[in-house]
C-alpha cells in the first residue's frame, strides 16, 4: 500500500469510528445555509482527518468541508468530506460515509469512501482499478437505464426556490433509490449487477471544488 493510501485509510477509519460511536446520540445542529446543516461531530471528524494528513504530508494542500483551505507547496491537494450524509447522521439514520480524495495538480490519484456502519471501504488508485475492502470490483454490464437500479440523491432545495420539476432519469429507470449520502450510491453502483448512479445536485460539495471520492473510484471500476 502506498504511503498516501495508507494515511487515507487510517484517517477514514479513525473518523468513521467516531461517527459510528455517536450517530445514535442526540445532536446539536446548526445551519450553514437554509437547508445545509452541520453538527459538532462533522467538525471533530474533520479535525481527525486533517491532523492525520497534515502530520504525514505537511507540504500537501487540504480542502475540507468545514474549515478554510490549507494551501500546499508541491501540487498535491486533499479533498475531505468528513461526514457525507450529515442530515441522515443527525436523525440517527444509518446511511452516511467518510469521503477522501487526493489530487496532484489536475490528476486524481486516490478516491476513498468509507461506510463505518457496514464496515465497507471503497477505494481506487489511478491506473489500478477500484476495490471494496481490498477485493477488485467492476461496474454493471447493464446497458439501458430502464433495466437499472439507479442510486441517486435528491437536491437540497430551499423552500423559497422549489418547483414542481425534477430530473427525468429516476422516473425512467426500473428502481430509483435515494439515500442522502452522495458517496454511497456512487460506491454501490460499482458493485451492483444492474446499477447506475447520478450526482445529487445538492450543491453541498466541499467549497465547490471537491472531486467526489465516489466518482473517482467508480471511474476506475469502469463506470
Amino acid at each position: 500500500m502506498l504511503p498516501f493510501e495508507r494515511v487515507a485509510h487510517a484517517a477514514a477509519a479513525r473518523a468513521g469510528a467516531l461517527l459510528r460511536a455517536r450517530y445514535r446520540e442526540r445532536h446539536e445542529v446548526s445551519f450553514k445555509g437554509e437547508v445545509d446543516l452541520v453538527t459538532a461531530t462533522d467538525r471533530e471528524a474533520e479535525r481527525l482527518i486533517v491532523e492525520a494528513i497534515a502530520g504525514a504530508f505537511p507540504a500537501h494542500g487540504i480542502v475540507a468541508e468545514e474549515s478554510a483551505p490549507r494551501p500546499g507547496r508541491d501540487g498535491h491537494r486533499w479533498y475531505v468530506d468528513p461526514l457525507d450524509g450529515t442530515t441522515n447522521f443527525a436523525h440517527g439514520y444509518p446511511h452516511f460515509c467518510v469521503s477522501i480524495a487526493l489530487a496532484r495538480d489536475d490528476d486524481l490519484l486516490l478516491g476513498l469512501v468509507y461506510d463505518p456502519i457496514r464496515e465497507e471501504t471503497f477505494s481506487a488508485l489511478r491506473g489500478e482499478g477500484a476495490r471494496l475492502n481490498g477485493a477488485p470490483i467492476g461496474v454493471s454490464d447493464t446497458r439501458t437505464l430502464e433495466r437499472a437500479l439507479l442510486g441517486t440523491g435528491f437536491p437540497k432545495i430551499a423552500a423559497s426556490t422549489r418547483t414542481s420539476t425534477s430530473p427525468s432519469s429516476p422516473r425512467r429507470c426500473a428502481a430509483p433509490r435515494g439515500c442522502g449520502a452522495a458517496g454511497r450510491p456512487r460506491s454501490t453502483s460499482a458493485t451492483s449487477p444492474a446499477g447506475a448512479s447520478t450526482p445529487s445536485g445538492s450543491g453541498s460539495s466541499t467549497r465547490g471544488t471537491r472531486p467526489p471520492g465516489g466518482s473517482s473510484w467508480r471511474r476506475r471500476a469502469g463506470g
